[in-house]
């Protein structure tokens, strides 16, 4: 009889019950979670809302992947989802939210049946019978064109590849439209022309690629090894070795090649310019290792700390996840953390076991006093490192050369192109006949008012009040006359010379005059080297006008505080759809982060052998034919114990 059989209860046995079921109970929890952020319906009313929204609120609408829209594009939708899915596009490709939009961008020239269904009704466009797309395909010939030009900007290679036969379809069916169809009315002149541009470049490119491959040798001495696009922006063990990287020097007098050409060159002299001093340092230190018994030479350029160690114990930071580590365990540094410019938050860190013959790189992620004073830092690491080479004991070297505004710069410089890159005409071609801003051509009147006085034309040299009147040395009015009538000004001068003054004194004159008359509406940009200097001028900026944000959360004023961006969108009034993507957005970080604890508690669960891992867990690496064989894990801790009988219920 079974109930008189006396079993050891696994649980017991191997003390696991509380262990097993505590782990059970988090895996449903993670996959209850998960079941929650289910992709929905994006249905055709939904679409058209948003098909007459503003390009900003688009952008986040899309960026909720859980709401069903880049499904869309995955559908053989009829033609009236077709012409409301390209202008939410060509929408989305206007604005300067590049990530949202090579998402977007990247599901449509990489999705082959998207394609080929446009191109079936772009065919058929001339015979189409129904009045309203009928009177709607001139817009809609122009958003595809729009999102076309789109991709081919960000991806020549793959539009070359993917669009070309699509946009031979837009020029066919606009022909035929034009000689056969009498109710279709199109301007096709404009459509034509964005046509014939594109498939130039596509031509070009295919030119460019045959010539390359005739001349290698010949191009090799005059064009760069690589495109500096692939370049990485940090450093790696190769630019440690070898001293001659490709560098061509700036140019000081005269013009550019192209837009690539200026590009090219600035981005691989920043990037020696951070590599330079890192390498030094690295090479003095090895030398020193290497000479021992002789007088040590003095390190430049880096800081060398030794026996570093990580902590099992992990960070969350603003969203990312830092790696705790000990760097004066010993506590034999004696440092003011107050005043220090140490492992400041951005600087870049090499970790090695080996004198730097190969490395990875670390970014001081938290500067949290408690932990610098306890000899420990929060970084985040830049590659993937498995766990168990963290559990050596590394030598350090953190470079005295501020690695964040190189980083921010060097990958501005890796986004910018021909089709976006600003001011081509005075940085590139060096042209010196400076314009007037466009923002004031477009004014029907050009009048300006400064310090109450009276209105004047400022376009008309000799319509300006007297520098005395503004209470400017002759140096600082032509500067302030200059930042008003030019597109381009350079103003510059040693300290105490008034340059934060007339900067000041810019804006305000701008703010009053345009922007409180609703003449402007884009924001004003201000970018400046320090954080210092960011909150200096941002106190002056808060004396004349309170619609401000600071980007980035480093400042140390209390007066520019309630001014950042985290509590700008706190105050911000936001519409449902905003509001639905944000949350959408929180619950996914929640999830990984939940996911990323639940993970933790598994691996320590291993390390300690303390008992049977979960069913859900093992399936994570486990063949398909044995997972369907465990379909419970009631079965799997029966097959475990070889205890059919035990826990066959019925």
């Amino acid at each position: 009889m079974r109930d008189q059989r006396k079993y050891i209860h696994p649980y017991k046995n191997y003390n696991i019950g509380s262990r097993y079921k505590t782990k059970e109970a988090d895996s449903v929890k993670y996959q209850n979670r998960q079941e929650q952020i289910v992709k929905k319906h994006f249905g055709f009313k939904h679409l058209e809302e948003l098909s007459d929204k503003e390009s900003s609120d688009i952008v986040f609408v899309i960026c909720n992947q859980s709401n069903g829209f880049v499904d869309l594009f995955k559908q053989n939708k009829d033609p009236d989802w077709l012409f409301l899915l390209m202008k939410i596009t060509a929408k989305i490709c206007k604005t300067d939210f590049l990530v949202s939009k090579q998402l977007i961008l990247t599901e449509i020239c990489w999705n082959s049946v998207f394609i080929d269904h446009l191109k079936s009704y772009i065919l058929t466009t001339p015979t189409e019978k129904n009045k309203n797309r009928q009177s709607n395909l001139e817009e809609f010939f122009d958003n595809c064109l729009t999102v076309c030009q789109s991709i081919t900007d960000l991806f020549l290679k793959t539009a070359t590849e993917s669009l070309s036969s699509l946009i031979i379809c837009l020029r066919m069916a606009l022909s035929d439209i034009k000689n056969n169809c009498i109710n279709i009315k199109i301007n096709d002149t404009i459509l034509l022309d964005k046509i014939t541009k594109i498939l130039n470049r596509f031509e070009n490119l295919n030119s460019n690629t045959v010539m390359k491959k005739d001349n290698t040798n010949i191009l090799q001495n005059e064009t760069p090894p690589e495109d500096f696009r692939v370049l990485s922006i940090y450093p790696t063990p190769f630019d440690m070795k070898y001293q001659r990287p490709f560098l061509r020097p700036n140019i000081i007098k005269g013009a550019y090649q192209s837009v690539e050409h200026y590009l090219d060159v600035q981005f691989r002299l920043l990037r020696e310019d951070f590599i330079s001093p890192l390498r030094d340092g690295i090479k003095c230190y090895i030398e020193n290792n290497k000479n021992c018994h002789e007088g040590r030479k003095r390190i430049n350029n880096i800081r060398i700390y030794r026996d570093i160690q990580f902590n099992k114990e992990k960070v969350f930071v603003q969203d990312k996840l830092g790696y705790l580590i000990n760097f004066n365990k010993n506590k034999k540094l004696k440092i003011n953390w107050d005043i220090s410019k140490r492992l400041m938050y951005g600087s870049l860190l090499l970790f090695t076991v080996n004198e730097f013959d190969d490395f990875f790189i670390g970014i001081v992620l938290g500067r949290d006093k408690r932990y610098l004073e306890n000899g420990q830092l929060i970084i985040e690491l830049i590659s993937d490192i498995h766990p168990d080479m963290l559990t050596s004991s590394f030598t350090m070297a953190e470079s005295e050369v501020y690695f964040e505004p190189y980083k921010c710069a060097m990958q501005v410089l890796q986004n910018l192109n021909a089709n976006n890159f600003p001011m081509e005409k005075y940085i590139i071609s060096a042209c010196n006949k400076i314009e007037n801003p466009s923002y004031l051509k477009s004014l029907p009147v050009k009048m300006f008012k400064i310090n109450d006085e009276i209105p004047f034309n400022v376009l008309n040299d000799s319509d300006w009040p007297k520098q005395e009147k503004l209470g400017l040395d002759e140096m600082q009015y032509k500067a302030f006359k200059a930042a008003l009538t030019n597109e381009l000004t350079v103003i510059q001068g040693p300290p105490g010379t008034g340059k934060t003054f007339i900067g000041l004194k810019i804006i305000k004159t701008i703010i009053q005059n345009l922007y409180q008359k609703k003449e402007l509406k884009n924001p004003i940009i201000v970018v400046c080297n320090t954080n210092h200097a960011l909150d200096q001028f941002m106190e002056g900026i808060i004396k004349f006008t309170k619609n401000v944000v600071r980007i980035g959360g480093q400042t140390k004023s209390n007066i520019v505080k309630g001014y950042t961006l985290k509590n700008a969108t706190k105050n911000y009034r936001k519409s449902f759809d905003v509001f639905k993507t944000i949350r959408s957005a929180t619950e996914i970080i929640e999830n990984i982060e939940h996911e990323i604890t639940h993970l933790k508690k598994c691996k320590e669960f291993i390390t300690q052998n303390a008992g049977i891992l979960e069913l859900s867990l093992l399936k994570n690496g486990m063949p398909i034919e044995y997972q369907n064989f465990f379909s419970s894990p009631i079965k799997y801790i029966s097959w475990l114990f070889c205890d059919n009988n035990y826990f066959d219920f019925d």
